[in-house]
């Protein structure tokens, strides 16, 4: 799996998704008879919990607001959130004094043992967030990591989410359920989610289950853990999804706060700038083979810079594979027989040192020094 793709394609959606909490949280704003405190809101989830008193309760991909409610009249919970956008989350209520009794943590479902430990929750809970992930099964394993063995995780969401809204935004997966059987699909792959974790839970699928309180009718998924998981190791996914994620970061809180400029110009205009005045030709015109990783807006420019000064012996590692006129690879299928090696990367430094360990390539990054 070209797991770069999959967080190119939900980065570039985040000035949208962005935008439209923060209209939200402006209406919230302009009348806060609107806003609901989720902890004496009725818990939606009652009928599927443990009988024991205290429940652990971690519901993922949250969003700011959750959907779950947080009151129970038996039990007493103890609820954490975690959603990639948290931080986003955070700064928008605090810019608009919006305050719901939710604090959301900063998290990908993909990254749940970076965060919590094994056998950590009572209950998983994911809402129509799992459409938006990277690697859907990897982050299956996640959930059922981190919740307790004979405990619950419990899977709400619209079927076919990604194919009804065209793929755009951060809908990259379709759930569904077909002939008793829990699927994840999009226009390039097909998974059987029963047939690769049967062994570790127990499956209770229900394609049109009814939220209590609310009405919303979903596709309900419902594993209860058997034993402990697995997950296998990873290096490539949590460097990427971290340093990517880690990158942007600051980047969207800003556009959040400014609400003034797009997220490239925030962090980027400053090393566009030196491209074009040529801050980096001696770089350009090294002997070595060039090794562009990326060829975003950054990456376009100085490749264009390199044209500009006839520089020929360069090569960009991008997942499209296909870039007119220029040399490229992706990176995972990349080879290099050439010894002397410059790789030119902007927000990869760790992954590429990573990826690269032992081999004879000089690694330079832009932004180190911008």
């Amino acid at each position: 799996m070209e797991y770069s793709i999959y967080v190119r394609n939900w980065i570039r959606s985040l000035d949208t998704e962005i935008e439209y909490w923060k209209n939200r949280f402006i209406l919230i704003s302009k009348n806060s008879a609107s806003l609901i405190d989720v902890n004496k809101s009725p818990f939606v989830l009652e009928k599927y919990l443990p009988k024991q008193k205290k429940i652990e309760f971690l519901d993922v991909g949250s969003g700011p607001f959750s959907r779950c409610g947080g009151y129970s009249k038996d039990h007493v919970l103890n609820m954490t959130y975690v959603d990639p956008l948290g931080n986003v989350y955070e700064n928008l209520k605090s810019i608009y004094k919006v305050s719901n009794g939710v604090f959301v943590k900063r998290g990908f479902v993909e990254l749940l043992d970076k965060i919590f430990g094994k056998n950590s929750f009572d209950v998983v809970h994911m809402s129509n967030a799992l459409d938006h992930c990277f690697d859907p099964i990897f982050g299956l394993m996640q959930l059922i990591s981190v919740c307790k063995i004979g405990g619950k995780v419990i899977l709400r969401h619209n079927e076919n989410e990604a194919l009804n809204e065209q793929y755009s935004g951060l809908h990259q997966w379709n759930i569904a359920i077909n002939n008793d059987k829990f699927m994840i699909w999009n226009e390039t792959k097909t998974i059987d989610v029963n047939e690769i974790l049967s062994d570790v839970v127990d499956f209770k699928l229900s394609k049109n289950e009814v939220e209590d309180f609310g009405g919303w009718n979903y596709c309900h998924i419902e594993m209860t853990k058997k034993k402990d998981i697995e997950i296998p190791s990873n290096d490539y996914v949590y460097n990427l999804l971290l340093e990517s994620f880690d990158a942007f970061s600051e980047l969207i809180c800003n556009k959040v706060i400014n609400q003034t400029k797009s997220i490239d110009n925030l962090k980027y205009e400053k090393l566009l700038k030196r491209i074009s005045n040529g801050d980096y030709d001696d770089i350009i015109h090294s002997p070595k083979r060039k090794v562009v990783w990326g060829y975003g807006t950054i990456g376009k420019a100085l490749v264009s810079r390199m044209k500009k000064l006839g520089e020929e012996n360069f090569l960009v590692l991008d997942q499209s594979n296909s870039i007119k006129d220029v040399d490229c690879c992706s990176p995972s299928s990349y080879q290099e027989k050439q010894k002397d090696v410059l790789l030119i990367t902007f927000i990869r430094s760790k992954l590429a040192r990573k990826i690269f360990e032992g081999k004879s390539v000089q690694i330079i990054d832009l932004l180190e020094n911008c």
